[in-house]
This record gives structure tokens, sequence and C-alpha cells, in this order.
């Protein structure tokens, strides 16, 4: 799978190290050049994995986000910071305050990169999983179970668009 991924970092024009006994082509690249696989965490190899696969499973069709799209992001990550529930992200629970940020930081990488058209894309695929380890994320209201983000994430917008 590490290999697959990899791949997808080359194709993506992303750096990728080879060493001695690897078979990839893909030669490294400026900064990142004098570091070799052995060095790299398995954790840091996966993430530039997953960014590579953001990359090239955006899709080119992606238009920039509305002013309506952006409006209602806004409005999802203002409810996940000021609500009562713990994110769960790769095993480990995080207060609102955090699960905002992350977000945020997400949100930021693909709008850059014209990666979303909507707030159902922003929910899809940047609120949904894990681009290190593809892990589904979880929100924890007070003493109720856990849920898929997504599918809280959904309710919310469907009440931020009834009250407009």
């Amino acid at each position: 799978m590490v290999r697959r991924l990899l791949r997808s970092a080359c194709a993506a024009g992303l750096p990728v190290f080879k060493n001695g006994s690897n078979a990839l082509t893909c030669q490294p690249r400026a900064l990142l050049s004098t570091l070799s696989l052995k060095l790299l965490t398995m954790r840091a190899l996966t993430h530039w994995a997953a960014i590579a696969v953001l990359a090239t499973s955006a899709g080119s069709g992606a238009a920039e986000l509305s002013n309506q799209a952006q409006a209602e992001i806004s409005k999802l990550l203002d409810r996940i910071e000021s609500s009562n529930c713990s994110f769960g992200r790769n095993g480990d629970w995080y207060p609102p305050a955090e699960a905002r940020k992350h977000l945020q930081m997400k949100l930021d990488y693909m709008v850059k990169r014209n990666m979303l058209g909507s707030t159902e894309e922003f929910i899809s695929k940047a609120a949904t999983a894990s681009s290190v380890s593809g892990e589904a994320y979880q929100i924890r209201c007070g003493s109720q179970p856990a849920m898929a983000s997504a599918t809280w994430l959904t309710a919310e917008l469907k009440r931020i668009r009834s009250s407009s």
C-alpha cells in the first residue's frame, strides 16, 4: 500500500525519496533531497502519500467555493467550536477548538488548490476522515455515543440551511 501511495505522490509531483534498494524512479526534490527513506518515519511517509492522493483525486473540475458555501462552512466550523462535542481523530479525542483548528487547516489547504466546490464536498473530502490514516472522524457530544462526523456535520448543515 505504501508503495502505491508513493507512486501517487510521484505522479502528483511531490518529493518522493529513493534509497539504494528501492526501485522507485522518482528523484528527490528541492530541500528534501538530502533525506533518505530510512530517516522518514512511517507516519511522515504516509502523510506525504496522503497529500498526494488528495491532490490527484481532487479532480480538475472542482470550482472555487461560492460565497454561500464559504458562509456555510464558516458556520459549520463555528458550530463545532461552540459545541459541547469532542472530536475523534486517529484514535485520540480533541476539544472543539482543536477540531475547528484542524478542519480549518484542511479547508485552507483544499481551497488554495481549488479542490472544493461546495459545502458537501468540504464535509466529504475534508471533514469525514483522516487524510493520513484514512480513519473516519467521530464526534461525541456529552453523554451521547460517538457518531461519524459526516452524520453530525450533515445534520448541522440542514439546520443552517433551514434557518436561513
